[in-house]
């Protein structure tokens, strides 16, 4: 179920999407959501953008300044500094991932390890995902020291638990269904 701002945001990155009538721009448009949300997670790039007392027109010219912006995303940036969605830059550049890759049937595959995983483990995991979902996989890597060994693997709101600690805790579990019967 999704929230409020996640509804909103989605329809913002929806009505994006669409109304891009050139693929190659897609990875682009992606590219610098993705770089406007890690901007905005700085103070003095937030507090910029959330003043009330900066006009639209010099946000726009920043954001020019810094970014190559054709039309469509230039008056898209626009709107949503009109109707002050820009605190949800965030939400909506993972919407529009979203919707990029459901779009084009790639699956989304948040995986957490204890260690850097070599590029052998990470093409097995994705062979077998491709395999199971009949997609494209992008996995996305992250690290995670209080694991002991293994992966977790996020998607599709799935979680697969290949960690020690998960493989541990289902034998309790099933071990102690077992006294129970």
């Amino acid at each position: 179920m999704m929230k409020g701002s996640q509804i909103v945001a989605h329809k913002y990155a929806n009505a994006l999407y669409l109304s891009i009538s050139e693929p190659s721009k897609i990875e682009t448009y992606m590219n610098i959501l993705e770089e406007l949300s890690l901007l905005m997670k700085k103070e003095r790039f937030r507090d910029f953008f959330m003043d009330p007392a900066i006009p639209v027109k010099a946000k726009m010219e920043f954001l020019s300044s810094i970014f190559t912006l054709d039309e469509m995303l230039e008056n898209f940036l626009k709107l949503i500094l009109e109707k002050k969605r820009f605190q949800m830059i965030d939400v909506i550049s993972a919407s529009f991932k979203s919707v990029v890759y459901q779009e084009n049937d790639i699956l989304q595959v948040r995986c957490i390890s204890a260690k850097e995983l070599e590029d052998g483990d990470l093409k097995k995991i994705k062979e077998v995902l491709k395999k199971k979902f009949r997609k494209r996989v992008h996995i996305f890597t992250e690290k995670d020291e209080s694991l002991l060994a293994g992966v977790k693997l996020f998607f599709d709101s799935q979680l697969v638990d290949l960690t020690v600690k998960g493989e541990l805790e289902k034998m309790l579990s099933q071990t102690l269904e077992g006294v129970r019967s």
